[in-house]
């Protein structure tokens, strides 16, 4: 039933599992940030600023090696997505089985020297069930193993509030509860926390809740995206937090809007893909705006000092209405 709330903990084969080990000095590593116009050789790309940052190189002839994999517990199940944890120590996964998954990174991973031939067969140190399909889910940005408060991740599902789960018991800690103007409860379409962790943003058709991480309930402040025709219409289906005080939010209508944070008014808005937009991801400077839709072949990237035109595309294969995620490096 619409609106009825998981508040049932999670199975007992959950507790004692911790989200990753508690590593020092742990450094994270994801995909590259790619830039436009410049000179590479054929095999590979050093990337590096005039401003003294240690300058990369990627050598893309060497193929990369898989050192770890999860298999049995998603036999039956097709995997809908994953997120790196943000201290990088845990993968988190959603299936189509209305399962939440946690994966520790092996072990051999954080020794020094690395033997990455070993390959190894991972199973889920935690699970979380959803009783409808899972919509989203996100990771408190605040998340580090060292400190199991704040280690949770929030999740939303057909026909129940937005819950938070702790990622070291699976327990239940509390749940943020959506209504519609004709109080009825409503699920939402997306998540998101914004950079500090103290507010999460949630999508609807033509609408944003946002909640008050500390404040759990029924609590919300609206900001109505389409009013009279005019806005961003469709269903907020992401959403991304610039270092300026401003949010994007894509739309199954194609369209990527910016916002204010502070009182949620429309800066302005962006057109150019093919399908409804699933995914943002500003650049480490907040100067790039990069956006990919569902069954849509170019992940677009937009210049935010210069809003004429897109500032250049990235081809990648995307022939179904998944959500493909992407990321930056630093």
């Amino acid at each position: 039933m619409e609106g009825q709330d998981m508040d049932q903990p999670a199975e007992d084969v959950n507790s004692g599992d911790t989200p990753g080990d508690i590593v020092e000095d742990v450094q994270e590593s994801v995909a590259n940030d790619a830039v436009a116009g410049t000179n590479v050789s054929q095999n590979d790309i050093s990337m590096g600023d005039a401003a003294g940052c240690p300058t990369e190189l990627y050598n893309y002839c060497v193929k990369p090696v898989q050192v770890c994999g999860a298999w049995s517990e998603l036999s039956k199940s097709i995997t809908k997505g994953c997120k790196w944890s943000t201290d990088g120590s845990c993968i988190l996964t959603s299936s189509d089985d209305n399962f939440l998954r946690l994966f520790n990174l092996p072990n051999c991973l954080f020794q020094l020297p690395q033997t990455l031939y070993d390959f190894t067969f991972q199973s889920s140190v935690l699970q979380c069930k959803e009783s409808g399909l899972i919509y989203d889910y996100a990771w408190y940005p605040g998340m580090t193993s060292a400190d199991p408060a704040t280690c949770c991740f929030a999740s939303t599902s057909a026909g129940n509030p937005i819950h938070l789960w702790d990622a070291y018991t699976g327990q239940l800690r509390c749940s943020y509860r959506p209504y519609n103007h004709l109080d009825e409860p409503v699920a939402a379409h997306s998540i998101s926390f914004d950079a500090s962790g103290e507010k999460l943003y949630c999508g609807f058709n033509k609408m944003i809740r946002v909640f008050d991480v500390a404040s759990p309930g029924r609590s919300f402040d609206e900001r109505p995206t389409n009013v009279k025709k005019m806005g961003q219409p469709g269903i907020i289906s992401c959403f991304a937090f610039g270092p300026q005080g401003i949010y994007a939010a894509g739309s199954y209508c194609k369209t990527v809007a910016m916002y204010s944070e502070s009182d949620g008014q429309l800066q302005f808005m962006l057109s150019g893909h093919q399908g409804g937009v699933t995914h943002l991801r500003f650049s480490p400077d907040g100067t790039r705006l990069y956006s990919g839709g569902r069954k849509d072949f170019e992940i677009l990237c937009w210049d935010l000092r210069n809003l004429g035109k897109v500032l250049f595309c990235m081809k990648r294969t995307v022939t179904t209405h998944q959500r493909m995620y992407f990321d930056l490096s630093r």
